[in-house]
């Protein structure tokens, strides 16, 4: 009987420590579970950390960009009012020269218009 008692006792033995490999088999899950979702809060956190620092980065390089533009905008601006300041005194200059050179030709054509008038007034 001892044998029987030795092996019921060997059996129970064995039973415990499947017993307790299972407990620590399942501990151990929820242990992988837990650091799992550790790990990844850790890495959302990480991530909007990350995305408060682009969206930051973002809207220094925007303002920067949209500073750069208004520059541009003014440096253009500033040129067609040149060009067009340029254009339109060579035009009255043109103009002004072009009168001188036909006032003699509109001076001729009143002469002329006196004298028709002249010569049909005197018919």
């Amino acid at each position: 009987m001892a044998d029987v008692n030795n092996i019921q006792a060997k059996i129970e033995e064995s039973f415990e420590v499947a017993k307790t490999n299972a407990r620590k088999g399942y501990l151990a899950y929820l242990g992988l579970i837990g650091k799992a979702v550790e790990q990844g809060q850790d890495a959302i956190e990480d991530l909007s950390s990350k995305r408060v620092q682009l969206r930051g980065k973002a809207k220094v390089e925007f303002d920067h960009l949209a500073a750069r533009g208004e520059t541009l905008a003014k440096d253009v601006q500033s040129k067609v009012d040149e060009v067009t300041a340029e254009q339109k005194a060579k035009f009255e200059e043109q103009k002004a020269a072009l009168e001188e050179r036909l006032q003699p030709v509109l001076d001729k054509i009143e002469e002329l218009k006196a004298r028709i008038s002249r010569e049909e007034a005197a018919a």
